[in-house]
């Protein structure tokens, strides 16, 4: 019945501090996992993007080669115009 201060604190204090502790600290981990996994889902986002980005300027200048080849084919000796040209410069690499 005569226990030092720091131990009846320790039984009433003890077990929620602990209890409080795992709480947040698997709050934590469960709150980590899910950023981690949300920004995994956009950096795939950003790189599906790009691919396709990339994709729809890669048949753009497809369609460009096969007008030009075919016209070429047709007329022979046909240079295509400094707009055209332009067009095909700017395309980004």
């Amino acid at each position: 019945m005569n226990e030092p201060l720091w131990v009846l604190l320790l039984k009433v204090f003890g077990g929620p501090l602990v209890s409080g502790l795992v709480a947040a600290g698997i709050t934590y981990w469960f709150s980590r996992r899910r950023f981690i996994g949300e920004r995994w889902w956009d950096r795939k986002a950003d790189a599906y993007g790009s691919i396709i980005g990339g994709l729809v300027e890669l048949v753009r200048w497809l369609e460009w080669q096969m007008k030009y080849e075919e016209r070429c084919w047709r007329e022979p000796g046909y240079k295509p115009s400094e707009e055209a040209l332009k067009v095909i410069r700017d395309l980004p690499t």
